[in-house]
């Protein structure tokens, strides 16, 4: 098959997906000083709705929490728990060996490229900060167009963004949600990437019975040359 473009997943694909949200989301409550566990409680609750950016900011999001945790907090508060946020998440964004390699062998085939991760607000920030935004020919948030993966409505966005058709287009993720078998089901031509040294394979991301790769560089063997 030929293809013209490239959708990548974030979290588990280009870069590593550690756990590490707890650590952040409790050094978030200490400096508002709220109960840890009712905070990483609430804060759980609102995850999915954070993720499709259903609140205006992170900081409204952490207000929000605060006052059904019957706490009150100062905007100064809110502040340093965003700029925690930021700052963990900054930190934790660690590039996959061979990434960026691959990428710029993809676009060097005169491929478009794509992005499409299910993230919180902070991501989009520090995205246009990393080597890897310059090389992408759109980028695609959870956060900021109201759905959030395995919606098929995102992956049909993530190709109308890019200008080409499902069916023309490689998508390489982890398979958190069962997102394969949807973007199979949009057209798309699906590549599983299974999980780096450390890495905890997603929730169900085994079930997925199609094509995989071991490693980033693999994907190349299913792209025109």
């Amino acid at each position: 098959m030929r293809f013209d473009a490239v959708i990548f997943d974030f979290f588990g694909t280009l870069v590593y997906n550690r756990p590490w949200g707890d650590e952040m989301n409790a050094a978030v409550a200490e400096a508002l000083n709220v109960p840890v566990d009712g905070f990483l409680r609430e804060w759980a609750k609102t995850a999915h709705a954070r993720t499709t950016g259903a609140y205006p900011s992170v900081g409204d999001n952490i207000e929000q929490v605060c006052r059904t945790l019957g706490v009150a907090i100062t905007p100064a508060q809110v502040e340093r728990a965003v700029a925690i946020r930021l700052d963990y998440t900054r930190r934790n964004i660690v590039s996959k060996e061979g990434a960026m390699e691959l990428v710029r062998r993809v676009r060097a085939m005169g491929l478009k490229i794509g992005l499409l991760s299910n993230c919180t607000p902070e991501v989009p920030v520090i995205w246009r900060e990393m080597p890897f935004c310059p090389l992408f020919d759109d980028a695609v948030f959870s956060c900021d167009v109201g759905m959030a993966k395995p919606k098929q409505e995102i992956f049909e966005l993530a190709c109308r963004r890019l200008g080409t058709a499902a069916q023309c287009c490689v998508y390489a993720a982890d398979n958190v949600d069962g997102e394969l078998d949807v973007a199979l089901t949009c057209g798309l031509y699906p590549v599983r990437l299974l999980p780096s040294e450390g890495e905890v394979p997603p929730k169900g991301a085994d079930r997925w019975q199609g094509l995989y790769v071991d490693e980033l560089g693999g994907l190349l063997d299913h792209l025109p040359y």
